[in-house]
């Protein structure tokens, strides 16, 4: 929770670090440099941390968590748009890095048939995919499928479960840590089965732009550009109905949104991303909801995707959303 929050007046002023450097997040955020300072300071300390952990009880029940945690420290990106566009400080953890890749291999050796590591799996196959190795990302995306599938309840749906507020309650063994982490298992299952669908769709070109695709972040303020050149190097590339509903998914406006994903439906009637295509308009006409209209348009989508995608990995999700939209009675 300290990698996130609002950020002082001084970083608005560009103040810049004093001699005796305050790290704490109201004193010190005066400046960019300052904030990737404090990130990576908060990001040493916490791995140190779990160092000192893991030597003392390195075999105990908590190791694969502080484990999973270690990692997510070295993974931690800062969102520099959200920083400089709302002046918040807002942390990510899904870019992976090869020093946690060591630590989830490690994880898978050390502790294995654990929830942590399936998850461990799955964080490794996306971090071989966002690497570009793509024979390597397809076979980590089949093992982690079928671990986590094996360490999900039977028939599991996502509960919404109030985030802990405090270490007791993010490593305690209550039932809400448990929902919690069956929650995760759940998203990670789903990510996986999507990346397995995205790999298999659109292997061209030697799987170059699928490569190129793999490795974008979404959160890089570069990645309007990144995204448009592999427009422009593969125009004829399955990929190419990806790469344009991620760009279409970046503008604010959901009317400009809804437009640009319609025109993706009409355009790619094969997609192999056509189930989200239908959840995202819902999204972006709800959105845009002006008197009530939004949420009829978006119904019907939802409604075409759950009759068309009885199997999409976007079910769930939109069965939700149609309960907002539409209520049962």
């Amino acid at each position: 929770r300290s990698m996130r929050g609002p950020l002082g007046e001084g970083f608005i002023a560009g103040r810049t670090g004093e001699a005796a450097e305050d790290l704490s997040p109201e004193k010190q955020l005066g400046h960019v440099f300052d904030v990737i300072r404090f990130v990576d300071a908060r990001r040493v300390g916490a791995v140190q941390i779990s160092n000192r952990y893991l030597e003392r009880f390195g075999a105990s029940q908590g190791a694969p968590d502080i484990m999973l945690l270690k990692a997510d420290m070295h993974n931690a990106r800062i969102d520099m748009r959200t920083l400089k566009v709302l002046n918040r400080l807002e942390c990510y953890f899904d870019m992976v890095t090869p020093d946690a890749d060591k630590i989830y291999g490690e994880l898978i050796e050390r502790f294995p048939g654990t929830q942590q590591a399936a998850l461990a799996r799955f964080h490794r196959a996306a971090g071989k995919l966002q690497a570009g190795a793509i024979t390597e990302a397809r076979a980590g995306f089949a093992r982690a499928e079928s671990a986590l599938a094996e360490r999900l309840p039977e028939g599991f749906a996502p509960r919404d479960v109030m985030p802990a507020r405090n270490w007791r309650e993010l490593f305690g063994l209550d039932e809400r840590r448990r929902t919690r982490r069956f929650n995760e298992l759940h998203e990670a299952l789903l990510h996986t089965r999507r990346h397995i669908s995205l790999i298999d769709a659109n292997r061209d070109y030697a799987g170059r732009p699928l490569a190129r695709f793999g490795a974008l972040d979404d959160r890089d303020e570069l990645f309007e550009r990144k995204a448009s050149q592999i427009l422009t190097d593969y125009p004829k590339s399955r990929i190419v109905d990806n790469v344009r509903l991620a760009l279409a998914l970046r503008l604010g406006d959901p009317i400009q949104r809804s437009g640009q994903i319609e025109a993706l439906l009409e355009n790619h009637p094969q997609s192999d991303v056509r189930d989200r295509m239908l959840f995202e308009l819902a999204r972006a006409y709800r959105a845009g909801n002006l008197s009530g209209a939004g949420d009829r348009r978006a119904e019907l989508a939802l409604r075409r995707l759950l009759a068309d995608y009885p199997g999409s990995t976007w079910h769930s999700q939109a069965r939700a959303l149609l309960d907002k939209v539409a209520p049962p009675d």
